[in-house]
């Protein structure tokens, strides 16, 4: 009910999503937010080390989904920082053997997610950069749908 109410008052929902380079899985999960519901939320994406470009096969699979974010740039979560507490939803994304660089924030405010998604930095061939991304994509595309379900129909 809350939800609604705040959309009345012309509102959006906050969202920062937090990877360790900002160059694919947060690009990613901030591309399929603003795309699916460009009037409900307010995206942002981080870093923790951020990289100096974005990763090449990200921008690819999301051509492929009709998703532009070859315009993005990967941003240092200290450019949010101390005011994290102005969102409504801090999700990280980040893999298990990542934790230790996966930040974790205290205020009461925010609501915290953590989505253990595999880190598509692999080594190999062209086709194979591809497929792994396509499949990380396809799992950060699942996350945002379900996530876009449960924040607006609450």
């Amino acid at each position: 009910m809350k939800q609604k109410q705040r959309k009345q008052a012309g509102e959006k929902t906050r969202v920062l999503f937090i990877s360790i380079k900002n160059d694919a899985r947060s690009q990613i999960a901030e591309g399929f937010l603003k795309h699916f519901a460009p009037f409900d939320f307010e995206v942002f994406s981080a870093g923790t080390l951020p990289a100096l470009e974005l990763n090449f096969f990200a921008v690819q699979v999301m051509a492929e989904q009709g998703i532009d974010i070859s315009k993005n740039t990967p941003k240092s979560l200290l450019n949010f920082l101390p005011g994290a507490c102005v969102f409504d939803y801090i999700i990280t994304i980040c893999d298990k053997n990542e934790d230790i660089k996966c930040p974790a924030f205290s205020d009461e405010k925010t609501k915290k997610l953590h989505w253990n998604i595999r880190n598509p930095d692999v080594h190999g061939s062209y086709e194979e950069k591809l497929i792994t991304m396509r499949k990380v994509r396809d799992e950060i595309e699942q996350k945002v749908k379900e996530f876009v379900r449960t924040v607006i129909d609450r």
